[in-house]
């Protein structure tokens, strides 16, 4: 007997901006499923029609989201569509910031699995952070090997700031 594993993708886009006097607003813009598959391509549609929506596809600065490769493939989709349909230019290499905590939870994981502090679950989703889009920086070692890769690019982040 086979059992298909189906998995509900649901999109959450935050919008913060900062007003005339300096004030920090957020506001949730979207939470919606995602029918279909929820690669880049199809990700990077969807936000853009949020954008269209809201008439904010001008003023979009930077994406910030987990280390999923389909989420850099999104930016880069993103990055297109905006340049073919709107003529924006948008740096997806420049304007995609993966989640500080996002990151630093990876690292923390891989490194307690290779020490045997926890174990990998069985079918666990998040086990390779960059399937889809992937690029040659994002190929990474596993085990030990790979929490040190991991807090290598962070601090390589984290100097880039300085």
């Amino acid at each position: 007997m086979h059992l298909a594993k189906h998995m509900l993708i649901y999109e959450a886009v935050t919008g913060h901006w900062i007003d005339d006097d300096w004030n920090l607003h957020e506001a949730l813009l979207e939470f919606q499923h995602i029918e279909g598959h929820h690669d880049g391509e199809h990700l990077a549609r969807e936000l853009f029609q949020i954008l269209e929506y809201y008439d904010i596809s001008t003023k979009l600065f930077c994406i910030t989201s987990d280390s999923a490769g389909n989420c850099g493939t999104l930016c880069k989709e993103l990055s297109k569509i905006l340049r073919d349909e709107k003529g924006i230019r948008w740096n997806h290499e420049e304007r995609y910031i993966r989640c500080m905590n996002h990151v630093i939870n990876l690292a923390v994981q891989d490194f307690l699995k290779s020490i045997k502090g926890t174990a990998p679950e069985q079918g666990d989703e998040n086990a390779t952070d960059y399937e889809d889009g992937a690029n040659e920086d994002d190929i990474q070692p596993s085990g030990f090997a790979s929490a040190m890769w991991k807090l290598r690019k962070l601090t390589k982040v984290l100097l880039s700031t300085l």
